[in-house]
């Protein structure tokens, strides 16, 4: 019997988790809201297995996964997360954790990458989901992470290559003493800070006032522009033949190419600077609505208005920071998070699920997560370093009129769907800046 300790703040999500974990021959000994109880229940329990989320109040996924590890060497652990950044792969790489998938992931996928993780302790019946053919999914994955959860790269490898992009790649302290924006001793001072608070480079330098957000800006479009891809990397390390890595990556970019659907985002960047970024969010909204509802979606006419943005009957905010600040709100009717939390989870033979308003709710509540994930792990893959907090649900009033600080920009994006309603706002102080024809 394998035996299974699930972490993740979202009930929903452990729902979700263990009902593919009891499909797959798994069993489910014990769950866990955040850190804390995951190294608690790991001492009492000692499971085979643990799935750990890393946004978690108390004590994050990594901080459980390093106390866990101290008092087991021996403890296999893999990270189970909406967040695909580099920094947040090397962190638990580093420590020990034996792999990282991420979400939203195909029931196969996920299976197959805890059978190759566990090895001879993976249930019997485990097999059954790997796929022979090598096929895996590559939602909100990196190259790397991709030939990670394929067993192309082992973690050390994996680890190795990380390490050695973030050394060839230029930091962005290097960058703004090239360019006499700032002293080296006030590089210095940063580094000092970061030591000790998890903050980014740039998001300090413009907090302590030794750059704008305007130079800052400047930057990171220079750091962008030099740029260092993992699969050069792998040709200067010698890790892979380059035969396997050009199949691979032939097979990462397919996949990449079906995950698009057909979307008109171009006027945000044409008309926005920086508007990629906010691209970036509406495009892994917009697929992800496609994947977990099963509908077709398109973007609507994106226009600036503060007096018209209402809800829909369920709104969930999350606050974005790092190099860029601001706030994504998603408004959306229920009947659309009954969609999704359907397309999740299991229901009775007609798709009826028990406590309806309460799971809608945290369908909606993880959707945002997901897709605010997925999109800060492709900006970091060109160099955009974002955080995210935990997001905020409350269900609303049909119709009712969405508050915003006076001093605040908001973009409206509409979210067009076959049936129920979906807006987008991006909302910010000073973040809209329009390009010049």
């Amino acid at each position: 019997m394998s035996r299974v300790l699930i972490a993740d703040d979202s009930p929903f999500m452990r729902r979700m988790i263990k009902e593919i974990l009891t499909e797959g021959g798994y069993t489910v000994i014990a769950e866990c809201q955040n850190g804390l109880e995951a190294v608690d229940q790991y001492k009492k329990t000692q499971p085979d297995l643990v799935l750990m989320d890393y946004n978690m109040p108390q004590l994050n996924g990594i901080e459980g996964a390093k106390n866990i590890l101290q008092y087991d060497a021996n403890a296999c652990i893999v990270m189970v997360t909406s967040l695909g950044s580099k920094k947040k792969i090397i962190q638990a790489l580093r420590i020990g954790v034996k792999n990282y998938i991420t979400k939203p992931f195909e029931n196969q996928t996920f299976l197959s990458t805890l059978h190759k993780v566990m090895g001879k302790k993976a249930p019997v019946n485990s097999m059954t989901f790997v796929d022979a053919s090598g096929e895996f999914q590559v939602i909100g994955s990196f190259l790397g992470q991709y030939l990670l959860q394929k067993g192309v790269l082992s973690k050390e490898q994996l680890l190795h290559l990380l390490e050695v992009q973030a050394e060839v790649n230029r930091k962005i302290g290097q960058i703004a003493t090239d360019e006499a924006l700032m002293l080296p001793a006030q590089v210095e001072t940063i580094l000092k800070v970061q030591k000790r608070i998890n903050k980014y480079f740039g998001q300090l330098a413009v907090q302590m006032g030794f750059i704008n957000s305007e130079q800052l800006g400047q930057l990171l479009r220079k750091q962008q522009k030099n740029y260092i891809e993992l699969d050069e990397i792998i040709v200067r390390e010698n890790m892979l033949p380059k035969e396997v890595l050009a199949k691979e990556m032939a097979r990462f970019k397919m996949l990449e190419e079906e995950d698009q659907g057909v979307f008109n985002m171009s006027w945000v960047s044409k008309h926005i600077e920086n508007g990629f970024i906010y691209e970036t969010f509406i495009e892994q909204t917009l697929k992800l609505v496609m994947r977990l509802a099963g509908i077709f979606v398109m973007e609507g006419q994106c226009f600036f208005d503060r007096s018209n943005c209402i809800s829909h009957g369920i709104l969930i905010k999350m606050a974005i920071s790092g190099d860029h600040h601001w706030s994504y709100y998603l408004s959306m009717s229920e009947n659309l998070a009954a969609s999704i939390a359907q397309s999740m989870i299991e229901g009775d033979e007609q798709g009826n699920y028990d406590n309806y308003d309460s799971v809608n709710l945290e369908a909606a509540k993880e959707f945002v997560n997901i897709a605010c994930g997925n999109a800060i792990g492709k900006l970091d893959t060109q160099g955009i370093k974002l955080e995210i907090s935990p997001p905020v649900v409350k269900s609303t009033v049909i119709q009712e009129k969405i508050s915003f600080q006076e001093n605040e920009q908001v973009l409206q994006i509409p979210i067009l769907v076959p049936e129920g309603e979906m807006e987008l706002f991006i909302v910010g102080v000073d973040i809209f800046r329009q390009i010049k024809p």
